[in-house]
């Protein structure tokens, strides 16, 4: 489960050895950089948006087969077009076409993940100037209990409009605990602790940065919400929670909320923002949104790797909404 489906780089990087390059995306009003870092000419460490969907359970063929459903809302057709499962020997094939339609389907996949728990896919698109990848994936932990997950990447030049769609069609079609998109960091698994120290340095630089390390969290959002991004979705066990007069404070009218059929989709602001300490920027609206959730907020969580298991500081990182300094 570690590391990106896919991903490629972005940046222009020469040479052997450490690189940090930062992309400049320049659709967003504010033209938001895009950390990525390199060793040896090939990336190990990016940023990109994502957008992660926490499941209560293992999913079935019809709840992946909604979710795709979704996903193929947004993503063009042209863009879907690659297909591994999670065992360790597999290996990207081209996506069957639906016979009537013509479209790319998974249909072959589905019937699957009724007959395995842990069953799980990612579909590609294959580019290497960024991607559009989907993966779904059931979860059995032999010692403790664990989310499920959805997880998209988006392209750089992704829409903000376009997240926040697809956000909301998981929201009506299928049954989740919480979620969260925006700009989070990506990896490869073979540089995995190297990754984690360089985004140990972005997460102190940026604000809005989600650190994503999936084996490290899905035992902890069975029972309560990770934290806020640019878009917060809470399920409908938690959402009694952001009922008037159970939040800390009444969120303000930028943060926009969607009622959904299985839960809220929370959007703090127009677009995603990285909040470049070093330009004095601070993610007001995703703080909001954090405090919000505080009664459901998640109060123990396992060491990210790198530098953030070295000094004990990823429960810091988890409150710097609400407790920057600390961060």
């Amino acid at each position: 489960m570690d590391g990106p489906t896919c991903c490629a780089r972005t940046s222009s990087g020469s040479g052997r050895g450490f690189v940090v390059d930062v992309v400049t995306q320049a659709h967003l009003k504010d033209r938001v950089s895009f950390p990525c870092a390199y060793v040896d000419d090939e990336w190990f460490c990016r940023v990109s948006f994502g957008l992660t969907l926490y499941l209560p359970e293992p999913p079935t063929a019809d709840q992946v087969e909604r979710a795709w459903s979704a996903y193929c809302d947004v993503c063009p057709p042209e863009r879907r077009r690659w297909i591994r499962n999670n065992r360790p020997d597999s290996l990207w094939e081209r996506l069957d076409q639906d016979r009537s339609t013509g479209a790319p389907t998974i249909a072959e996949h589905l019937a699957r993940f009724d007959r395995r728990l842990d069953y799980g896919i990612g579909v590609w698109d294959g580019q290497e100037d960024g991607c559009w990848s989907f993966r779904a994936h059931g979860v059995v932990f032999d010692d403790a209990a664990a989310a499920s997950f959805v997880q998209v990447y988006f392209p750089d030049d992704i829409e903000p409009e376009t997240i926040v769609a697809l956000a909301r069609r998981f929201a009506s079609r299928v049954n989740f605990l919480s979620g969260h998109a925006g700009h989070a960091n990506v990896f490869r698994v073979r540089h995995k602790s190297r990754a984690f120290d360089q985004t140990y340095a972005w997460a102190k630089r940026y604000l809005g940065l989600e650190v994503e390390d999936l084996n490290k969290t899905l035992p902890h959002v069975v029972d309560a919400v990770k934290g806020a991004s640019w878009l917060t979705l809470i399920g409908r066990s938690f959402d009694r929670h952001l009922s008037h007069g159970q939040t800390q404070g009444p969120l303000p009218p930028q943060v926009t909320v969607h009622r959904e059929t299985f839960g809220w989709v929370l959007r703090a602001g127009v677009e995603p923002t990285l909040a470049d300490r070093n330009r004095r920027e601070f993610p007001s609206l995703y703080a909001a949104v954090e405090r919000a959730i505080q009664p459901v907020k998640v109060t123990t969580h396992a060491e990210f790797e790198g530098r953030f298991g070295g000094e004990g500081a990823t429960l810091s990182w988890l409150r710097r909404l609400t407790d920057p300094e600390g961060w």
